[in-house]
């Protein structure tokens, strides 16, 4: 019997070999493969994210991918291999060529793992099914009705003001202006989509289920990653319900949102919704894409415009003679709140200006809005052939700071943006930088972002005096760049404008 116990744990630490032998032998074959035989080993990048995914995953889960790239294009040029099955690349050209419509061509689509997981509706639609629900909600986003909606819009900026007001003459002098931001955005953006208000600015406090999807986007963005090896459907079958109870109860509080909007009717008052039932003709509308877009007004209708917002306020105000010229220039034109409307802020050239540079230098989506080549026989991208069933994307943060293709990339120029000093900067692609994408799945909301981010920026400045407190002037060097920034809270020093 001992004879058989010491055979048996023989044979046992025999096959044990055998199999870590094979799982070493097969992971360098398979990493061989990718870095030197497979179809893109002609691109160049760090060996190890040519070889295997993981390195990728790492980074994306962190947020160490957003800068990894800046100094990864610096290195091996325009275009670069940053997983066996994907290519980042930082031209405009590439913007074109990736998410542009172009003949002879089908459009490529999003890659799923750069997105939460759950999401639908219009984010992830297949081409047919896009073209249909942005067709639905297109009339939201129209010039006429963007003008219809322009006095919502200034009932909760002016609110904003008037709450910074009071907290002013309470002796209450330095603010979280960001949070400010996010509150009159998600209240707006709660009366736009769905005809009521999440109230944030009138308690001075989030809304609990706002603040918590908020919380969740990076977490989720990991998990998404985790999906690439099928561990979030597992952790879906094997974890008890109450683990995803906080998923679940904030689903179940957008479905609420939603039904009780479509109990009203179409109403009189504009919003969002009554544009929906409008467009349906009386036909049944399918819920689950409706709790999907919602979802994505609530997130994409506040948090990056009020990231944008939070980010020019602490660049201008790091740059004195730049907050002098931009306020300036507001003060000139303004003599008060009425001249301010949606048409009025367009001639503020050098604000706009300020607006255009922060997209730039703080991209509010900063990585890569990534798309799968869906070509079949595969597609050129800026010149290189791209098989098919490649992940691509132009990465934003390093495309906006790359030296390929502005000067002086790491420093705040307004300036740039300026034709009279187009010989200055004549180096700068300009293509380089969009913040809201490009092509048919562009930002469907940009035109109402741009007037959110000027009149509230134009309000902002007409009113109050504003100084960077020293203890924030590294403020940019605590924000993490994920799907969406990681960002600390900025607190300014503000005052009554003297005027």
């Amino acid at each position: 019997m001992e004879g058989v116990s010491i055979f048996s744990a023989l044979l046992a630490s025999i096959t044990f070999g055998s199999l870590a032998v094979f799982f070493i032998g097969a992971s360098f074959s398979y990493g061989f493969y990718n870095a030197f035989l497979h179809p893109l080993s002609r691109y160049p990048g760090p060996l190890l994210m040519r070889a295997y995914m993981f390195p990728l995953i790492y980074q994306l889960c962190t947020g160490q991918i957003a800068h990894n790239l800046i100094a990864y294009h610096k290195k091996y040029g325009p275009v670069v291999r940053i997983g066996p099955d994907a290519l980042s690349f930082i031209s405009g050209k590439a913007w074109t060529d990736i998410y542009g419509l172009l003949p002879g061509r089908c459009q490529n689509l999003k890659d799923k793992h750069y997105f939460i997981p759950g999401m639908g509706g219009i984010i992830l639609s297949d081409n047919s099914t896009h073209t249909q629900r942005r067709r639905m909600l297109m009339s939201s986003f129209s010039a006429r009705f963007l003008e219809e909606i322009q006095p919502m819009l200034m009932k909760y900026v002016d609110l904003m003001m008037a709450r910074l007001r009071e907290r002013i003459d309470e002796d209450d002098t330095t603010q979280d202006i960001g949070k400010w931001y996010n509150w009159a955005l998600v209240d707006f953006t709660g009366d736009f989509s769905f005809g009521q208000s999440f109230e944030c600015l009138e308690k001075q406090d989030w809304h609990p289920w706002i603040k918590t999807v908020f919380d969740g986007i990076t977490a989720g963005f990991a998990i998404s990653q985790l999906e690439r090896y099928g561990l979030y459907t597992f952790l879906r079958m094997v974890l008890p319900e109450s683990a995803w109870k906080m998923k679940k109860d904030f689903d179940d509080f957008v479905q609420a949102v939603v039904h009780t909007r479509l109990e009203k009717g179409q109403g009189t008052k504009p919003d969002v919704f009554r544009n929906i039932l409008l467009n349906s003709g009386g036909e049944e509308l399918e819920l689950q894409p409706l709790y999907h877009d919602s979802t994505s007004l609530i997130i994409a209708g506040s948090e990056t415009t009020a990231t944008l917002l939070t980010a020019a306020t602490y660049y201008l105000l790091r740059a004195p003679e730049k907050q002098d010229r931009a306020v300036e220039e507001v003060r000139r034109m303004f003599q008060s709140d009425v001249d301010i409307n949606m048409h009025s802020v367009n001639g503020l050239r050098y604000l706009i200006a300020v607006l255009q540079e922060t997209l730039r230098i703080f991209p509010p989506i900063p990585g890569a809005m990534a798309r799968v080549v869906s070509q079949p026989e595969g597609q050129m991208i800026e010149g290189n052939f791209v098989p098919y069933g490649t992940a691509v994307g132009v990465h934003q943060l390093a495309g906006s700071l790359s030296p390929r293709n502005w000067t002086r990339p790491d420093e705040f120029l307004p300036e740039r943006w300026l034709p009279e000093n187009k010989e200055e900067f004549e180096g700068d692609h300009h293509d380089a930088s969009r913040a809201f994408s490009y092509g048919p799945r562009d930002c469907i909301g940009k035109n109402l972002a741009h007037i959110e981010l000027r009149i509230i920026m134009a309000k902002l400045l007409l009113h109050f005096d504003m100084e960077l407190p020293k203890e924030m002037e590294e403020w940019r060097s605590g924000c993490q760049p994920h799907i969406v920034w990681d960002k600390p809270p900025l607190m300014v020093k503000m005052k009554r404008a003297r005027r």
